[in-house]
This record gives C-alpha cells, sequence and structure tokens, in this order.
C-alpha cells in the first residue's frame, strides 16, 4: 500500500512539475504581469496576470498570444467563449480564463505559492491553468 501511494504521490508531482514546465515555456504576454501562482484543490496549476492593456484590446491580445504558443506546441483548441479558452494535448488541458477589469483573487480552495502586488496600471485580469482533462 505504501508503495501505491509513493508511486501515485510520484506521478502526481511528474505531471505537476511538467505543467509548470509549460506555463513556463509559453511565457509571458506583452503588457502583462504575472500576480499569482497557485495550485488547484485537484492539483492543476495557474498563474494570474494582470495586463495594463484596456478591456477593448486585453482579452484578444492575451488569447491570441497564448493560443499562437499553444497551437505551435500540438495543442488543440477545445473550446472557446468570452470568458474562457480551454486547449489540449493528450490527457492535458490549458484553460485561459479572462476575468475582465476587476482582479478575481485567489480561486477558493486553492493553494497560494506566491503573490506579487497589482500594478497601478492594471486594467485587465485573467487566469491561465495547467492540468490533466478532467474525467
Amino acid at each position: 500500500m505504501t508503495v501505491l501511494i509513493t508511486s501515485l504521490i510520484v506521478c502526481l508531482t511528474a505531471q505537476s512539475n511538467s505543467d509548470w514546465a509549460l506555463l513556463d515555456l509559453l511565457g509571458q504576454a506583452p503588457h502583462t504581469t504575472l500576480i499569482r501562482e497557485y495550485v488547484l484543490e485537484n492539483g492543476d496549476v495557474g498563474r494570474a496576470y494582470a495586463s495594463s492593456e484596456g478591456i477593448d484590446r486585453a482579452p484578444d491580445a492575451v488569447t491570441r498570444y497564448y493560443e499562437d504558443q499553444l497551437l505551435k506546441l500540438g495543442w488543440e483548441s477545445i473550446e472557446r467563449h468570452a470568458a474562457i479558452s480551454g486547449y489540449q494535448k493528450g490527457s492535458r488541458m490549458v484553460v485561459i480564463s479572462r476575468a475582465g477589469p476587476d482582479d478575481p483573487g485567489l480561486t477558493p480552495g486553492a493553494k497560494l505559492l506566491k503573490e506579487r502586488p497589482v500594478p497601478a496600471d492594471a486594467k485587465f485580469f485573467f487566469e491561465i491553468e495547467a492540468g490533466a482533462v478532467p474525467r
């Protein structure tokens, strides 16, 4: 039983590390500032950003930037709505949530890892989360 639990922890840690590596690889969209890093209750990881661009430009600019990065890496767009875009590659998923002009704060139940002050010129907020495709 101990070996099974240890194997599960190693597997989840490896997936979490690869999710962080993916977020690192995607980089940071222009005119944005990383304000928060967190882990969700299900083990998925996320980053919240603030943009100095206004609500009229930021949602499209952010989505285009990350979508271009993901598509180049072989990810497939699986969902796109006004506030959410989803991408999948194998058993992994990335979700971009466009929050709008107000910082939504930390997702309830998430564990905060790092937090930085929100820039004074912040006009738009969004989050990127990476993890397993829900079953």
